[in-house]
């Protein structure tokens, strides 16, 4: 299973920032190795279908509960931004000084 094709199953889900999209490329294949990883010891006892039918099954769980799915992602690497920009929220009026005494 491709990370394209955890992220057709999963479809679009809601993220925690409130935004509703689908999956991120990262983030369906970091689930695609969860569940490679899940199934591995099963590999050399069970048939191609019965593998075929757990991923389904943990792929299912995801997109059904949404509080497992944001454990997942929670648990998901992120990328981290390496510009040296000071994030602000929108709104956010406090001079660059202020912000660098916090």
């Amino acid at each position: 299973m491709t990370a394209k094709a955890v992220s057709a199953t999963l479809g679009a889900t809601s993220r925690s920032d409130g935004a509703s999209s689908a999956l991120a490329k990262e983030e369906a294949a970091f689930f695609e190795a969860q569940v490679e990883a899940a199934i591995a010891p099963y590999r050399a006892t069970l048939p191609e279908r019965d593998l075929g039918w757990m991923r389904e099954r943990l792929l299912e769980s995801l997109r059904r509960d949404p509080n497992l799915l944001a454990v997942a992602r929670a648990a998901c690497p992120r990328t981290a931004d390496e510009s040296g920009e000071l994030y602000r929220e929108p709104g956010d009026t406090t001079s660059m000084d202020a912000a660098k005494r916090r």
